[in-house]
């Protein structure tokens, strides 16, 4: 009796360790909320508030250096903090130390809070490279690819100094200033016009001279001549926004032809003595003290992994955790959405829209629900359209989604968008284009998109000249192949 006593004392025990080893290991997730950010991780409270102030940071000396750009953007940003690298592995299939995920709808930013073994797994320098592209394509439209590249090296080194109160940037980047001691340089002409269609872009043998002699460039324009060149830059930008050819453009701005300039910057590049630049700023970078925190319940923790798995196209798996968030709490809004739109890539779209129907059933303040179910709704009808128009009745839904997407996100473009391929297929060429230039003005990044649709509703209205005026751009030097075609 008391050997059976003992051995049931004994399966007790093993059964409380067991539980007690299940509750410890069970991770916690917590979400911070920034000014211009929204962070979830199981990483700790301390660490994530350290990375939201480091993206802060980083943003805010933006907008301090470059008064007149537009920083505000009409999609948020998410981050996802790992605690370790074993965590971040089944989501970075790059082995990255970090990157960054641009969409129409969110952009994700994934980096581990593992401390990192060498300055190249510094996961902010990817962060900070991918970040100034979205600030590039929320500001200037048409920009040479040798410009948007150059610059986001040239700031991939910024770091902050002195307790927030100096940066420095233009750090030299040490496997760029190698290759350009051991390989040939590109005439700058060809560097110049390199393209998304280049092999200097999309080989990997040559992608490395072309990012190698971009950052040599920037580097050399924002400090050869005591900065003369910057102004010259600036010059060149705009010159290329009003539509100048791009070598008459380079003549211009900088008052010299393509041999002088590449001279100097092979000068500049062989003394191998790169200048940095430390701002002092006239106050303290942000730290966290308006930051929010609150816990993130395992099913939301589910949901924004499955998300995140979506928007890189690993449909499988994003499937796998957004269902096991459903199976936590089965009413979770940001799961139907993310199951809305995964059945909508399978173009499963019965499906899509019963999801979708129910995040917005659940959460009526989501304005992505919204957007998603009227997107739904749009292509599931696309064949009433043929005929000249939606049913009066799927409009009027897709109509009321798009409104109420709108007055809760009244930044969000790509309503405004939709709204307009309504108005244009009901005929209302009128409130299409107010649509589409409202579009324009929130996202001048997505320009040549709602170009092309803002040219169909010229040519509904028999004006030729003006759709041409849009399209031929497009279709000589479009960035998305996709979008040169349809133009």
């Amino acid at each position: 009796m008391k050997r059976r006593a003992l051995h049931l004392t004994l399966t007790l025990l093993c059964l409380l360790l067991a539980s007690a080893h299940a509750a410890t290991a069970k991770e916690t997730w917590t979400k911070v909320t920034s000014k211009n950010f929204t962070l979830v991780g199981n990483a700790s409270e301390k660490e994530i508030r350290q990375v939201a102030t480091r993206l802060e940071q980083f943003r805010e000396v933006f907008t301090r250096l470059f008064t007149r750009a537009r920083f505000e953007t009409f999609v948020p940003t998410t981050v996802i903090v790992f605690k370790d690298r074993n965590a971040y592995k089944p989501f970075n299939p790059g082995n990255n130390a970090g990157y960054f995920q641009s969409g129409e709808d969110v952009n994700y930013i994934t980096l581990t809070a593992e401390p990192r073994r060498s300055e190249d797994e510094d996961p902010f320098s990817t962060i900070y490279h991918e970040y100034v592209h979205l600030l590039v394509k929320n500001n200037m439209t048409g920009v040479p690819l040798w410009v948007n590249e150059g610059l986001a090296e040239f700031y991939r080194t910024f770091d902050v100094m002195k307790d927030g109160t100096q940066v420095m940037i233009g750090k030299p980047i040490s496997y760029h200033v190698l290759y350009m001691r051991e390989q040939k340089f590109l005439p700058l002409q060809t560097l110049l016009n390199v393209d998304y269609d280049s092999p200097y872009y999309n080989e990997g043998s040559k992608r490395g001279v072309f990012y190698a002699q971009s950052w040599a460039l920037m580097h050399y324009l924002q400090f050869e001549r005591d900065g003369q060149r910057r102004p010259q830059f600036t010059r060149y930008l705009n010159l290329l926004a009003a539509g100048t050819p791009s070598e008459a453009a380079f003549r211009t701005a900088f008052e010299s032809d393509y041999a002088t300039v590449e001279k100097e910057m092979k000068s500049y590049v062989n003394h191998n003595s790169y200048q940095t630049q430390v701002i002092t700023l006239k106050d303290r970078l942000a730290s966290d003290a308006s930051m929010q925190s609150a816990p993130v319940s395992d099913a939301e923790a589910q949901a924004y992994l499955g998300d995140l798995l979506l928007h890189t196209h690993r449909y499988a798996d994003a499937e796998k955790y957004i269902q096991k968030a459903l199976e936590l709490d089965p009413k979770l809004p940001l799961a139907h959405t993310s199951l809305g739109m995964l059945r909508f890539r399978q173009n499963r779209m019965a499906d899509a829209q019963s999801e979708l129907e129910l995040a917005v059933g659940e959460d009526s303040r989501n304005y992505l629900a919204h957007y998603y179910y009227a997107f739904a709704l749009s292509h599931e009808h696309a064949n009433e359209n043929l005929g000249g128009g939606f049913a009066p009745e799927t409009a009027g839904r897709i109509r009321a989604h798009l409104k109420r997407a709108m007055e809760l996100a009244p930044e969000y473009a790509e309503a405004y968008n939709l709204h307009a391929f309504l108005s244009l297929a009901s005929g209302n060429l009128d409130e299409a284009t107010m649509m589409l230039k409202r579009a324009l003005e929130l996202a001048p990044g997505r320009s040549e998109q709602f170009s092309v649709t803002l040219a169909q509703v010229y040519m509904r209205r028999n004006d030729f000249k003006a759709a041409r005026t849009l399209l031929e751009p497009i279709a000589q030097k479009g960035a998305e192949a996709y979008l040169r075609r349809e133009a």
